[in-house]
């Protein structure tokens, strides 16, 4: 399979699912604790000792969640900015296999998922908060930086190479010691990014390679928002606020924002893909596993108005570019069919744009009834519903259609 196909395949999956796990989970104060804090390497260290993940808890389990959740793809961070491998690396004994859990946890994740059939992701940072030469830099000391350059190019090699086929590279991490995390004294040749992903790309061929090494590569990364781009494109967003676990951050988005955010994306041609933060035990909390099983609730009905669809390229921009705050809802496309997902109910009645095309049936999703369209060109017109929203978060009519040149033009 060629960069082109598995491009082709990421897009079709459009869901996919993030854990961040580390040390910092022990910690239960997010993934930066260890800079925002300013904890000493040496102490922050020892949460080593404690790393320990629970009978019941493993990355098994986070992939089975991602399953349910509807995920086709999902994402695990192999080393965060705190420098802790997940895997057995061969350049470090800060490691998941050197601590008391004696695990590597990267095979378990990536042997899970495979086995889910999901497409297999590995999140690396670049930079490492625990080696001297990362806060040194390129400048101030640049043989110290290409000793550590040459150790970051051998972990990203260990992963390529050591654990079957990977389907994604997600980067993290590009920006100087100094300034986090604005990257305005560091280039791509100082990460020598273009020779760490010839070589990925050697090992696995195929692989996908996101835009935060410093190079564009393959598909754009936009954080916590939804912003189209002009190329495969992936909105990353997390279930609270934070994306390792913090025991003080109650703030769960509800299946609505969820659920609304993953359609919003896919109605502009992105992929969406949701985090949880498992705690230091390995146990997803609750409203992160809650969250993720709505969303699954509902794909599990409306499913083919995510999955292989993308933006509607016959509806006026408007429609499209609502999200949260048009009129009813926002539109997709895809399997020759169009799909309005209705975000606020309207009531007995529901009347949207449709430019360029004529709308000739449409159907529940969720109930499989069908409702006679309206078919003058250019507008979604169906009459008869219930006073009540037939899905409380997101009601999706399917709809038939045909083209309509020139038809739907508004003119106030």
């Amino acid at each position: 399979m060629g960069v082109e196909d598995s491009i082709r395949e990421f897009q079709e999956a459009r869901f996919g699912a993030f854990f961040h796990y580390g040390l910092y989970s022990i910690l239960g104060h997010s993934e930066w604790a260890m800079y925002n804090e300013a904890i000493p390497l040496d102490e922050y260290r020892r949460l080593m000792e404690r790393f320990r993940l629970s009978d019941s808890a493993s990355p098994a389990a986070w992939v089975d969640l991602a399953r349910r959740a509807g995920a086709r793809y999902c994402v695990l961070t192999a080393r965060h900015h705190e420098g802790f491998c997940l895997w057995d690396s061969a350049t470090t004994n800060y490691s998941a296999p050197r601590s008391p859990a004696g695990r590597d946890l990267v095979r378990e994740y990536v042997e899970a998922a495979r086995k889910a059939g999901l497409m297999v992701g590995l999140y690396y940072s670049l930079l490492d908060w625990s080696d001297p030469a990362y806060w040194a830099g390129p400048k101030r000391d640049p043989a110290a930086w290409r000793a550590f350059r040459e150790k970051v190019y051998a972990q990203v090699e260990e992963l390529m190479v050591g654990y079957g086929k990977i389907d994604i590279l997600w980067y993290d991490g590009f920006w100087p010691h100094d300034n986090p995390p604005l990257a305005d004294d560091i280039s791509a040749g100082d990460w020598s990014s273009a020779a760490i992903n010839a070589m990925a790309r050697k090992a696995q061929p195929g692989i996908i390679i996101n835009d935060r090494s410093g190079l564009e590569e393959d598909f754009g990364t936009p954080e916590q928002v939804i912003i189209e781009q002009g190329r495969p494109w992936e909105a990353c967003m997390t279930t609270n606020d934070n994306w390792g676990y913090h025991s003080g951050d109650a703030n769960w988005k509800t299946p609505r924002q969820l659920i609304g955010a993953l359609v919003h994306s896919v109605s502009r041609g992105g992929n969406f893909i949701l985090n949880a933060g498992p705690r230091g035990d390995g146990a997803v909390p609750d409203g992160a596993r809650a969250g993720l099983e709505a969303v699954g609730a509902w794909l599990a009905t409306n499913g083919p108005s995510v999955y292989g669809c993308g933006k509607a390229p016959h509806l006026a921009r408007e429609a499209l570019d609502g999200g949260f705050f048009c009129n009813s809802g926002v539109w997709t496309a895809g399997h020759g069919k169009l799909y309005y997902h209705v975000l606020r109910w309207p009531g007995t009645e529901l009347r949207s744009r449709a430019q360029g095309v004529r709308i000739l049936s449409a159907r529940s999703l969720a109930t499989g009834a069908r409702y006679e369209a309206d078919t003058s060109p250019g507008s979604l017109l169906i009459k008869g519903l219930p006073d009540r929203p037939i899905d409380s978060i997101d009601t999706v009519f399917e709809c038939d259609y045909e083209p309509a040149s020139g038809a739907g033009r508004f003119i106030p």
